[in-house]
Order: structure tokens, then sequence, then C-alpha cells
């Protein structure tokens, strides 16, 4: 596929409401293309008659998009929660120590990740010698102060408060991503049977 042709079907998938002005196609292949494009007209087919969790204050969620975006919300709350907690903090306090005795300045494990990524692999591909032993170091030093022990423990912790905080949201949540499944099957079985015909 071209890069045109990569554009014209983005155009047409996201619609032009949804595409920046310059590229953005009203109609293609003689169709018109909807202000949501194929994904939000698919998107509106599944949402109708469904369950609508609520956020912001009360307000209905009115795509797959919002409520995508409460989970990833919710989710961000606990993780936010794990890392002002004092144990979590002195765990990573100590894990950067234990790295920079060993000759890396990195604040966090992630940081070491990302380090470890962009390092340049051997010419097969292969991870290299530096890498080896960032990665090396890093886990010893997880190891060393039960990171997976006390990040597997907040983790928990916090993800049920929020649960418990949140629950009937997220149980509209559930009944919401229930309904749809529903309705793509149904879609899916009506199309199974128009093609069989």
């Amino acid at each position: 596929m071209s890069a045109s042709e990569r554009k014209a079907v983005d155009a047409v998938m996201n619609g032009w409401g949804n595409t920046p002005k310059q590229v953005a196609l009203h109609r293609y292949g003689g169709r018109p293309v909807t202000k949501t494009g194929c994904l939000g007209e698919s998107d509106a087919r599944l949402m109708a008659h469904t369950t609508r969790p609520r956020i912001n204050g009360g307000q209905k969620v009115t795509s797959s998009t919002q409520i995508l975006n409460l989970i990833l919300t919710l989710k961000s709350q606990a993780t936010d929660r794990i890392e002002r907690d004092a144990r979590f903090r002195s765990m990573i306090t100590s894990w950067a120590s234990c790295m920079r005795n060993a000759g890396y300045a990195y604040k966090l494990p992630a940081d070491a990740r990302s380090a470890a990524m962009e390092m340049v692999p051997t010419k097969s591909g292969g991870a290299s010698e530096r890498e080896r032993k960032l990665a090396g170091r890093d886990a010893v030093c997880q190891q060393k102060v039960n990171y997976l022990g006390v990040a597997g423990y907040l983790t928990e912790l916090y993800q049920r408060d929020v649960v418990k905080e949140y629950r009937e949201t997220l149980t509209s949540v559930r009944e919401n991503l229930d309904q749809r499944v529903a309705a793509a099957q149904k879609i899916n079985r009506g199309a199974r049977d128009h093609d069989d015909r």
C-alpha cells in the first residue's frame, strides 16, 4: 500500500471530523465519508442501547474510547498511589543505590530498561555486552531490594482500593463491555448469514 493509499484509508476510517483538514475526505470511491468515519460509525452501532458508565461528575460516556480512557485513568490513580507510598519510594531508593554502586546512575528501573533498549545491538542483532551487563545488574538489584514483591503487593493493594472506590462505575463498564460484545456477535452472525445466501 502506498503512502497516499494509507492516508486515504486513515481518512476514511477516522472520518473527516477526526482527520487534519488538508487530508480529510468527504467522499471516497463515490461514497460519502462520515464525520466520524468507519471507526466512529461502528463504535456508535456497538454503543447503541448499552449501559453507559458515568464519568466527570455523572456525565454518561458516549464512546468506547471514553470507557478506555476511564479505565486508564483509574489505573493511573492506582499507580500514583503506589509511587507516593513510602515503602515503594524506599525500595526504589535502595535499588538506585545498588545500581550506583555498580556504576549505573539510574533513578528508576524503567530508566535502566529504556537505556538498554537504546543500546546498539551486536551485528547479529543480539544484545550487546553492555546491555547484558546492565540487565544483569538491574536483575541483581531488583532481587536484592525485593522489587517484584514490594511492587506486586502495593499494586494489588492500591488497585483493590480503586476497585472498591469505583465499584459501581466498574460494574457498569463490565455491563457495557458485555453488551458491546453481544452486539458485535449479532452483527457478525448477520454478516455470515448474509454471506451464506
